[in-house]
């Protein structure tokens, strides 16, 4: 990953500080502290008195009670005065202190103790510390140069700076002290105005003015800072009580602010919380929420509060110190479970067990630790931890039984809450096993019957206009519910139909507003089986059990994925059904053509004989007679019997097409003489509806390689369709042109022409323009051989014609091209 500059810098920053923090944790274990513990007397305000007495042989002459009123000669008005005097001295140092007992002054030489008796309080710094820089610096390296992302990198330092710088001995004239005084102040104000601008910018900024928001919130907290550090490096170097004082003052003031700060920004995440419209964000937020709200309130009431009213606490500070490791965790489960800040997390999932593992661990053993010296103050460190290991060894021992145990119950009791991806992966691959429709929907209900509590549920089958019940199993449903269409755009748009009352929580994307439909359908919930292309295939409807009364979120998560897996094993039986009986009506047609091929091609032989014979007799007769009338009717003859024997060429040479047989002989063709020889062919059926014939061919010969028979047929087809087509004009026009790469042959009628909308189907096999069908008799055969015989040649046939001026159509040679010799 390449860093910025920027950024690169930021790091090298946090690593200062934090290596900067762990310096200094000796000299928090080094602080010193009276051996007694002096509070504020409340009818008298400035007086101090000993309200416990931690080591009776270092307290010299004190007793319970006894006013403390001077320090060396310094007085003593508030317990923060004391804390002060002594983080300047040494463990093991003497101090002389004034006091009162039954209104007599008296003096009596103390000697300092241990502030942190233990390292504890040491080892809870210093892990929940670098949790947050860990955190902290996780946020800056996938999210560099985002506003929120550095927002919540500066927030999470100074957190951890600030739970591990906490006030040290301070070594009077080492600039070192003075600087870890200054690191705190700035890292403890710190910490409270960022997480309040965060609350501004994420998850959505709650302003357009974000400088204005800045400046409100940072311009005072510079202020307050800088007047803090100030007076407190005054007291520090002129050991000034009044300084000091000062500084308590703006101190108190910045505390109460905080809590100010930190409603405001609760307020700020409640408010995104209810904004929220994906699932998802609510529960980031959530953890958000909860990890702030455990790490924070605790310090603030039980640590901070007394402090700011009484002077005191209520609560040790290792207690609250402890707590803050709930705001890290809670922004580590918030990155890798829910992408906080669009952060693509790639953990490898032994590496995230492992690192959790440790977590617990750790926190637990703390936690042990802490329970330990709160039954057993006086126990020495090493029993501290003594106790401590053994619990957590204990722990791990008993550990996997428990979780056997745990398993074991949850998987008899609760499959859909505790094992959901186990459960749907097994459901899923019974459901894939079906092989019909009537399978399927008995496995998708059994499968739920065994994982869920039910009184009911039931599959429906939708058939247009209706639902059908297929299967159910418990309490019977309707047979049957009509649906309307506005039923059918809901079920095809919504995910979930619920009733109120059988839900255990709330969702938005659960449609509760249709209790009448369920009502219909008799049920508490109802999904809808859609396709991939979202059509309603069917209906699920199921009821709770009545001992179970409700379903939970993830029964109904169970309910939703074994639904669509079911609706996608359905709509594949479908589409199989659809297709094999798709493949029926095919193989029936192709038996129907293949029927219909044959038997055309049976009955086109059979016409051949007797059209031979007739056509051989009629030309016997023709010889033998001079009588004009008798040859007359012989053309007749001769020209009937030469219509038919086309028709049934043609029906031949489209079986044949059909079959993959039809052949052609190419040869050098005089296409004039062929053009001529077309029309002296069709002569009688041309002289028998008087049309009038114009042929416009070259002088000189047209030679071109073709089959002489085919070029022949496919002018004869044409021609014949003008004769039927041209009634109107009764005229046609041949024409032969030869082209540079063509060699055009054009016959041309004046009929009433042919429509667009037609044209596009003119050479699909057995079409008739729909509006002479009635008028001219024939089955759509010419054209198509036409196109196949000039695509055979290498060729083309164009067509150009308009509504009542007649139409031309005309076959392209190409002159130079090679032709398929079997098509």
């Amino acid at each position: 990953m390449q860093l910025s500059p920027r950024t690169v810098f930021y790091l090298t920053l946090d690593v200062a500080l934090i290596i900067f923090c762990l310096f200094h944790l000796p000299e928090v274990h080094r602080r010193a502290t009276l051996p007694v513990v002096p509070v504020v007397i409340e009818q008298r305000e400035h007086t101090l008195a000993v309200a416990e007495v931690l080591d009776a042989r270092a307290a010299g002459e004190l007793r319970l009670g006894d006013e403390v009123t001077h320090w060396n000669d310094l007085p003593l008005v508030r317990p923060e005065v004391a804390e002060f005097l002594a983080d300047l001295a040494s463990i093991g140092d003497t101090v002389l202190l004034q006091y009162t007992r039954d209104g007599h002054t008296r003096a009596s030489s103390v000697t300092l103790i241990p502030y942190y008796p233990s390292l504890r309080f040491l080892i809870i710094t210093v892990v929940i510390g670098l949790f947050s820089c860990i955190t902290a610096i996780f946020v800056l390296v996938h999210r560099p140069g985002n506003l929120v992302a550095t927002t919540l990198h500066w927030m999470m330092m100074s957190l951890g700076v600030t739970v591990m710088i906490t006030w040290g001995r301070i070594q009077t004239g080492s600039l070192v002290s003075l600087i870890d005084r200054s690191i705190f102040v700035l890292s403890y104000i710190g910490t409270a105005s960022l997480f309040l601008f965060f609350t501004f910018l994420y998850p959505q900024r709650k302003t357009e003015s974000l400088t204005l928001i800045a400046s409100v919130i940072f311009v005072p907290v510079l202020l307050l800072s800088a007047g803090m550090i100030y007076y407190h490096l005054r007291a520090i170097q002129y050991v000034s009580v009044e300084d000091f004082l000062t500084f308590q003052s703006v101190f108190d003031l910045f505390r109460a602010l905080l809590f100010v700060a930190f409603g405001i920004g609760i307020l700020n995440i409640l408010r995104s919380f209810r904004n929220a419209r994906l699932r998802e964000e609510r529960q980031r937020l959530q953890w958000l929420l909860w990890g702030l709200s455990i790490g924070s309130v605790p310090f603030l009431l039980l640590y901070l509060l007394p402090q700011l009213l009484f002077s005191t606490y209520f609560v040790d500070e290792e207690y609250t110190t402890i707590a803050f490791l709930a705001v890290p965790f809670s922004f580590a489960v918030s990155f890798i479970k829910y992408r906080l800040l669009d952060v693509e997390v790639v953990i490898h999932r032994s590496i995230l067990y492992a690192v959790l593992s440790l977590v617990v661990v750790a926190a637990y053993g703390l936690i042990v630790l802490l329970v330990s010296t709160f039954i057993n103050p006086d126990a020495t460190l090493e029993e501290y931890f003594a106790v401590a290991g053994l619990t957590v060894l204990v722990g791990l021992l008993l550990n996997p039984l428990r979780k056997k145990i745990q398993r074991f119950i949850d998987e008899m009791l609760f499959p859909a809450r505790t094992s959901f991806r186990k459960t749907v992966t097994d459901i899923g691959n019974r459901l894939h096993e079906a092989l019909s429709i009537d399978g399927l929907v008995q496995q998708f209900i059994q499968s739920l019957q065994k994982v869920l509590f039910l009184q009911t549920i039931a599959v429906y089958r939708y058939l247009p206009g209706r639902l059908e019940l297929q299967q159910y199993y418990g309490r019977p449903l309707r047979p049957r519910l009509l649906l309307r269409n506005e039923h059918l755009t809901l079920f095809t748009e919504a995910g979930i139909f619920a009733a109120k009352d059988v839900l255990a929580f709330e969702r938005a994307d659960i449609n509760i507003q249709r209790e009448e439909l369920l009502r219909r359908l008799g049920c508490g919930v109802c999904l809808p089986l859609l396709s991939e292309s979202k059509q309603l295939l069917g209906v699920v409807a199921a009821q709770p059990s009545a001992t179970s009364g409700k379903f939970s979120e993830e029964e109904i998560d169970l309910l939703r994925a074994t639904s669509t897996m079911a609706a996608e094993v359905l709509d594949r039986l479908l589409l199989y059904g659809q297709m094999m009986e798709e493949q029926q009506e095919r193989r029936k047609a192709e038996e129907l053509s293949s029927l219909k091929s044959d038997f055309v091609s049976y009955v086109s032989h059979e016409f051949q004989n007797p059209l031979t014979s007739i056509r051989l007799y009629s030309e016997i007769l023709r010889k033998r007679s001079n009588d004009p009338q008798v040859q007359q009717f012989i053309d007749v003859i001769d020209g009937e019997a030469g219509r038919l024997s086309r028709m049934v060429t043609t029906v031949l040479d489209a079986a044949r097409i059909e079959q993959g047989l039809k052949e052609y002989s190419f040869q050098e063709v005089d296409l004039a003489r062929e053009v001529r020889q077309a029309v002296n062919a069709m002569k009688y059926q041309l002289r028998k509806y008087r049309f009038r014939v114009a042929l416009s061919l070259p002088h000189a010969s047209v030679v071109a390689k073709v089959d002489r028979d085919a070029f022949g047929q496919a002018l004869v087809n044409l021609i014949s369709n003008a004769i039927k087509y041209g009634q109107k004009g009764r005229f046609i026009r041949l024409a032969l042109v030869p082209r540079k790469q063509w060699i055009a042959c054009s016959v041309e009628d004046h009929g009433q022409g042919i429509s667009p909308e037609v044209q596009t189907h003119l050479f699909e096999k057995y079409y008739r323009d729909p509006a002479m069908s009635k008028q001219i008799r024939g089955v759509g055969l010419g054209l198509s051989l036409v196109k196949h015989i000039m695509e055979a040649h290498g060729g083309k046939v164009e067509v150009r014609s308009r509504l009542g001026r007649g139409t031309t159509f005309t076959l392209l040679f190409p002159t130079h091209r090679k032709q398929n010799i079997t098509q």
